[in-house]
């Protein structure tokens, strides 16, 4: 008998989640909060770049490899990493699945929480790692920096922290990170930092600060710089030997001639991560606002000018996704998050010009739900 797929991925065949990023809503809505892009839009010097010739960029020969794009990010630093430190990736998560290929050996395990962005986990479980997570817990969901440190243990493969986290916008100190990498140095683990919201932090507090060999931070141009679209992502490698086998093993030309061109121009938009943070913490201080009059509606701990925040329903069995989307609100699923569910959604502070609508469809009589 002719096997299925299922059949030969045996036990990561039945771990399909319902990842966010693939949901298609085909019913209509007004404001759009789902998918953490910038609410500015994109870098405006990206744009007038765009609308120029791109003289001097040939795309018939293949990149020109890491180099150019790894300098420019050395120097947008000030040097506090070096430009051989750099691993370039299709988005952040390109940069994880590299790292996964190295990660991923027979018996390897992964520590993580509950909830956080679930596409790592899920991949790192696809990949054959053992994937085991700290919960947080209803109403804060708050971050609790002894509780994980006490977890960490020898054996451990890695320890995934998104920071900001995903879903609630929380950032964990970089003190505590900071011991966290010692934790996971005596243990043996990397600690893999997922900044792809990192442009959200002031320069200061990312930990692309901690110089110590078991910590790589991720990052991407997607949050930040608005440049989603474009699909280019980057680490920092502290450990010699992990960049050395991430070097061979990770396929070339990962991000296209255009990427690099692109991403170094948004780099000479120093300011722009800034403006985007204020922005930011003006939506969400109004959302915050608004969310705050809504009966029966539980905001977890966040930081003010991180553009993500966790909703919790006190009433376990109400579907929030469908409230916010009754009212012309499209959001993330809690589904999609491990330790969530139904009574959940995430939601992207609106584009500044949703804003007003945003509010007035909260005035608005209750929708009445619609009809199964």
């Amino acid at each position: 008998m002719r096997r299925t797929w299922r059949d030969r991925l045996g036990a990561a065949g039945d771990q399909r989640p319902d990842l966010y990023c693939l949901h298609q809503e085909p019913r209509p809505y007004e404001v759009d909060c789902s998918l953490g892009v910038n609410p500015l839009g994109m870098s405006p010097r990206v744009a007038a770049r765009l609308r120029e010739p791109l003289s001097g960029l040939d795309l018939a020969p293949y990149p020109r490899g890491e180099g150019p794009l790894a300098e420019a990010l050395s120097s947008a630093w000030d040097g506090l990493f070096r430009p051989e430190q750099v691993l370039l990736g299709c988005g952040s998560m390109g940069v994880l699945l590299s790292l996964l290929r190295v990660l991923a050996r027979p018996g390897a395990s992964l520590l993580g929480l509950s909830p956080q962005f679930p596409d790592f986990p899920f991949q790192a479980r696809f990949s054959g790692m053992e994937a085991r997570s700290l919960p947080l817990f209803f109403p804060e969901y708050a971050l609790e920096p002894e509780r994980l440190l006490r977890e960490v243990a020898p054996g451990d493969s890695a320890v995934y922290l998104d920071r900001p986290h995903n879903p609630t916008g929380q950032v964990l100190p970089l003190g505590d990170v900071a011991r966290l990498a010692e934790r996971c140095g005596d243990c043996g683990a990397s600690l893999l930092v997922d900044e792809a919201y990192g442009e959200f932090l002031p320069e200061a507090e990312s930990a692309l600060n901690l110089d110590h060999p078991a910590v790589t931070v991720v990052r991407s141009f997607s949050k930040g710089w608005g440049l989603a679209g474009l699909r280019v992502g980057y680490g920092v490698v502290r450990d010699p030997q992990l960049r050395e086998v991430l070097g061979w093993s990770t396929p070339p030309f990962e991000v296209s001639a255009l990427g690099t061109e692109l991403a170094c121009e948004a780099l000479k938009e120093r300011d722009f991560p800034a403006r985007s943070r204020a922005a930011v913490a003006f939506l969400k201080r109004e959302v915050l606002k608004v969310l705050g009059g809504v009966p029966g509606l539980r905001t977890a701990a966040t930081d003010p000018e991180v553009p993500l925040l966790l909703g919790v329903a006190e009433d376990p069995g109400e579907d929030l996704y469908e409230t916010f989307l009754r009212r012309g609100i499209r959001t993330e699923s809690g589904r999609a998050y491990p330790g969530l569910g139904a009574r959940a959604v995430r939601l992207r502070v609106p584009r500044e010009g949703d804003l007003a609508r945003f509010r007035e469809l909260w005035e608005e009589p209750d929708p009445s739900p619609s009809p199964e």
